[in-house]
């Protein structure tokens, strides 16, 4: 059973409705239709800090500044003109300050349903619009500001949002600092220079690495040692430390005002939120720090460029180094500028491996590119996504491989040219031994055919005879291929003796001319006064009459024939034909034509036996091969240059003899030669003594060290052999040029792929042979280096 109650009356109604008012926290009135206050409970009498007999009868005009009392009375009329109620954000003014209220105004009728007051319940939002306006300044300072600015219009906005005066961001260089430096100082509503300062005994040794601090007022006193403190006339501080994700301590922020900061909560609240972003920013900035100090010193070439259109955005010193522009050049030619400009190496195959880098992840791959003095070279690319300052990237890092590329192609050629020699190496031995086993067949054979035509003729038999002397025509044509292919093997030797060329090719003109068609423009250029050579006169035209007949034949009976002889000093190549390697001091014998030029493939295998592009029955194709053996056989080799449609040049390289004047011109110094093969170092002794030097010969490279090493300048010239043990001639040069840098060196080797001769002449080395010596080369040598 409910208890029973007795019913309510207008009476009962009006005392608990008078509590309510009377106790309610918000402020609530009562106006009629001319703006006169006739209730107001008494959290408007302690908001406002007037009694009621003070508001009561007097109107907004009475108690507020016009611009305030002009928008109460507005937001009145409207209730008042609408009968409808209204809810507002009101600004009013007391004597603690400016406050803002939500008002909630509805319309009062009388009986007869008219309007005839306006009743009000505010709620005091002042602190909550504070804390938003704090926000708002707190995201002012967090999204409107990039890279450095960041830390600007943190102090900017903290200031403002505590209604501060001071505030500023600091940084540590360590997290065991003992001073920080700011990087935005906040006063009197403008930026200041940044400044180092001490931490002890300012109110930041209390929060950096620890927590937040707040001094409510006497922070001056409190810190007396704080010269900022003093400068700025400071009362009141507080401070947030600022921490990395890692637990580091990066630095702090601050605030601080010449009276008194709001309340300590708000304050802790909104240094907070404000922290979070000068963290971040500060990991960004250390970040980039080391990404810039890596990008700025990297040896390779770095670029920067746009994750969507792929433009170049940035390049390192390297880069601009390496390609040969300048940093403004770079950015405004864009990578395409670099490409060889022909596929797989376009700009358009630029744009392709960077799509594939944003799509499909990391690339490398190599590039030839182009310098700005117009050279090509390899570079190495790898091609990967990247965050910097938080902005996606494609970031290109390239190594210039062209040494590595072009060691690749020589070991490639070297290779090629070891195989091509071991072939014909191969091809000369199995030819010269077929042609050795074919003479002694063809001896038999002739000896029998001219015994058998002398029988024929005996009996008068015609017939037998024309039958027997086919026979042995075709074995003397036998017997002269097989002296070709000994000659090629070089197991045929002619009788050497002392030419002068210029003579010799001056008489070859007239059997020249006979042989070549009048379409044929025959063209010598000869030096003069060049020294002899040692060369079988009948050879040398053999080899003279094939390469100009291949000359002939490639121009088709029409063209230029151009014999070239000059002196050709040092020379330095891969022959043509044996594939080998050599150097020295040549004559250079030329024979030039204007034909088609030679195909690549014809080049690999013209020197070899029986090899031939011509028809049929138009060629033995033993003419080469007879000038490959010729030549090789006097110490010679071949060069070959040609051109698709711009004929081909064979010249041939032949050592000179010693002049005369060289014989007769007497050497003076005195030598070392470091040798452990006792016929070998008996031989240079011999010579060198024969040309007119003092020398002293060591089979022992250690004893000769320590007895050179104790005058190294009473030598003029050291030969030294390489292969040698417990120490090699290199190491020996390395010592005794320690000693004396500008000692005239030579090395010599048995084995000619076992000294680099550009590494070994970069070490102070100046000279680099290969066995057998070429004593021209050495007399020459010896005369250039020994003191006059």
């Amino acid at each position: 059973m409910h208890p029973s109650f007795p019913p309510l009356t207008a009476t009962d109604l009006d005392h608990p409705l008078r509590q309510i008012v009377d106790n309610s926290s918000a402020v609530i009135f009562i106006k009629d239709l001319a703006g006169r206050y006739r209730l107001v409970n008494p959290a408007f009498e302690r908001f406002f800090q007037r009694t009621a007999e003070q508001v009561l009868g007097r109107s907004d005009h009475e108690l507020f500044v016009p611009e305030v009392a002009d928008a109460l009375r507005c937001n009145d009329q409207l209730v008042i003109s609408q009968g409808q109620p209204i809810e507002v954000e009101e600004q009013v003014q007391s004597p603690n300050g400016n406050w803002v209220y939500l008002s909630s105004k509805f319309p009062v009728f009388d009986a007869a349903g008219r309007v005839i007051a306006v009743c009000g319940i505010a709620t005091d939002i002042s602190e909550r619009k504070r804390i938003e306006e704090a926000l708002s300044h707190v995201a002012l300072g967090v999204s409107a500001a990039t890279g450095d600015a960041v830390f600007a219009a943190i102090a900017r906005y903290l200031a403002l949002s505590l209604h501060a005066n001071f505030a500023f961001v600091s940084r540590a260089a360590s997290p065991d600092s003992d001073s920080l430096d700011t990087l935005a100082l906040y006063h009197a509503g403008r930026l200041i220079p940044n400044v180092r300062y001490e931490l002890a005994g300012t109110p930041c040794q209390e929060v950096f690495g620890k927590r937040f601090h707040f001094v409510e007022q006497g922070a001056r006193e409190r810190y007396a040692a704080s010269d900022a403190l003093r400068l700025f006339s400071l009362d009141s501080y507080a401070g947030y430390p600022l921490f990395a994700s890692d637990g580091r301590a990066l630095g702090l922020i601050s605030v601080g005002h010449s009276h008194s900061l709001p309340e300590r909560s708000r304050v802790e609240a909104v240094l907070k939120i404000f922290s979070v972003r000068a963290a971040a920013e500060l990991q960004r900035l250390d970040a980039e720090t080391s990404y810039r100090s890596i990008f700025e010193s990297s040896m390779d070439a770095i670029f920067v460029h746009d994750l969507d259109s792929g433009a170049l955005v940035d390049v390192n010193p390297s880069a601009c180094a390496i390609y040969g522009y300048s940093y403004e050049e770079m950015l405004a030619q864009g990578i395409e500028a670099f490409s060889v400009g022909y596929s797989p190496y376009s700009g358009a195959d630029v744009q392709r491996w960077l799509a594939l880098a944003r799509e499909q992840g990391p690339q490398r791959f190599e590039w030839l590119r182009r310098h700005r003095d117009g050279s090509l070279h390899w570079d190495e690319v790898c091609l990967k996504r990247a965050s910097i300052a938080g902005i996606e990237r494609i970031l290109a890092f390239t190594r210039d491989i062209s040494e590595r590329k072009q060691a690749e192609q020589q070991r490639a050629e070297l290779e090629q040219q070891l195989r091509q020699a071991q072939r014909m190496e191969a091809i000369g031995h199995l030819t010269g031994g077929i042609a050795h086993d074919f003479n002694n067949l063809l001896t038999g054979m002739l000896g029998y055919t001219h015994m058998a035509e002398e029988h024929a003729e005996e009996r008068d038999d015609a017939q037998l005879g024309h039958y027997l002397a086919r026979v042995r025509h075709s074995a003397e044509k036998a017997r002269d291929l097989i002296q070709q292919m000994l000659i090629f093997s070089r197991g045929s030797h002619g009788q050497p003796r002392a030419l002068e060329l210029e003579q010799l090719i001056g008489e070859f003109r007239q059997l020249l001319r006979s042989t070549m068609p009048p379409g044929i423009d025959i063209d010598l250029q000869m030096a003069r006064d060049l020294p002899p050579v040692l060369f079988d006169p009948v050879q040398l035209e053999q080899v003279l009459i094939n390469l100009c007949i291949n000359a002939r034949d490639a121009m088709a009976g029409s063209g230029q024939l151009r014999i070239t002889l000059r002196r050709g000093g040092q020379q330095r190549g891969i022959c043509a034909s044996c594939q080998q390697a050599f150097a020295g001091d040549y004559l250079v014998l030329g024979v030039e034509d204007s034909g088609p030029g030679i195909a690549e493939w014809v080049q690999r295998q013209m020197f070899e036996p029986f090899f031939t592009t011509k028809a049929s029955g138009q060629g033995s194709g033993m003419g080469l091969s007879m000038v490959h053996g010729i030549v090789h056989e006097y110490g010679g080799h071949l060069q070959l240059s040609t051109q698709a449609g711009k004929g081909s040049c064979f010249q041939v390289l032949i050592p000179p003899l010693l002049s005369m004047e060289h014989a007769c011109r007497p050497l003076h110094g005195r030598v070392a030669v470091v040798d452990d093969e006792p016929l070998v170092a008996e031989f240079m002794s011999e010579r060198l003594r024969q040309w007119g030097l003092d020398v002293q010969v060591w089979s022992d490279a250690e004893q000769a060290c320590g007895e050179l090493q104790l005058d190294p300048a009473a030598w003029d010239l050291l030969i030294l052999d390489q292969c040698m043990p417990r120490l090699t001639g290199l190491q020996l040069a390395e010592r005794l040029l320690a000693a004396r840098p500008d000692l005239p060196i030579a090395l010599y080797s048995g084995f000619s792929d076992q000294l680099d001769e550009a590494h070994v002449q970069a070490l102070g080395v100046r000279a680099v042979w290969h066995k057998p010596l070429d004593e021209s080369a050495l007399y020459t040598w010896l005369r250039t280096n020994l003191p006059a």
